[in-house]
């Protein structure tokens, strides 16, 4: 699971509802590995890949918008928010851009 930070209040996506389009929709749809991305402030679902549907047994319409606690994936808000807090303090960010020369 791949966690997307936006700044956007946690009212801005409503179950059902479809998210603006990713500049790398294609690839991450295509991937043959579970992907999804939600927002880091709430955990609110706003992309999931056909691979997770697969591994979770769920539908697109029935996941987008919803929180990964309402969704059961975490016992409760507060195990989600102890999870990232250790992730905060202990991963250090990385990005590398790759280019042709």
């Amino acid at each position: 699971m791949a966690a997307h930070s936006q700044p956007d209040s946690a009212s801005d996506a409503t179950p059902g509802a479809q998210p603006p389009p990713l500049p790398y929709e294609a690839a991450f749809l295509a991937a043959p590995f579970p992907s999804s991305l939600s927002r880091q402030c709430d955990g609110r679902l706003l992309a999931v890949n056909d691979a997770w549907l697969a591994l979770t047994g769920s539908r697109r319409e029935d996941v987008i918008g919803r929180t990964t606690v309402e969704l059961g994936h975490w016992p409760d808000g507060q195990a989600r928010h102890d999870f990232l807090q250790r992730v905060q303090a202990d991963v250090q960010h990385e990005t590398i851009w790759l280019a042709r020369g």
